[in-house]
């Protein structure tokens, strides 16, 4: 903690130097219990927070700034419920793995950069591509049975052979 001068900690000057130090030592201790009391009331209201169920996201923390209620948990769960987010959602058995997650968000990476894959079409991305040689990558990346249409005609996607 940063030492206060006499001034910042409101010592008036001209007392006696062992009175000063006496008012120095209580009012630094009047700051410090004030500061143990903040620390003591975020730590309460983050365990209400936690107890209600309050996940935690940066939009569970946003909305939680603007709660000025209670720290208990039915009252956070109220506030939570007025403003429409549903705590008791729990995820579905059988949601998305972690490995899965890992994969959606790779192929949505890759089709955000412009290859094949992802939610992109396969025409979009050749037509993004910026030069012959990221349209011979996309041909080159796209599976062997890939098929797209090209003037109404369904057409295999790849590597001509040449035999």
């Amino acid at each position: 903690m940063p030492e206060l001068t006499d001034e910042e900690l409101g010592i008036p000057e001209g007392l006696d130097p062992n009175i000063r130090a006496e008012l120095r030592r209580g009012r630094e201790r009047e700051r410090e219990a004030q500061e143990a009391n903040a620390r003591a009331a975020r730590a309460e209201r983050e365990a209400a927070f936690a107890r209600a169920g309050v996940p935690d996201t940066p939009l569970h923390a946003k909305l939680a700034d603007g709660y000025d209620g209670e720290n208990d948990p039915a009252s956070v769960k109220a506030y939570f419920d007025q403003l429409g987010v549903d705590l008791d959602q729990k995820s579905e058995p059988g949601g998305a793995s972690d490995a899965e997650l890992a994969d959606q968000r790779h192929l949505a990476q890759v089709g955000a950069a412009g290859e094949a894959g992802g939610d992109l079409r396969f025409e979009d991305a050749i037509n993004s591509a910026g030069n012959p040689d990221e349209v011979m990558a996309l041909i080159a990346s796209a599976p062997d049975s890939a098929t797209t249409y090209i003037d109404g005609r369904e057409r295999r996607i790849g590597m001509p052979v040449i035999e």
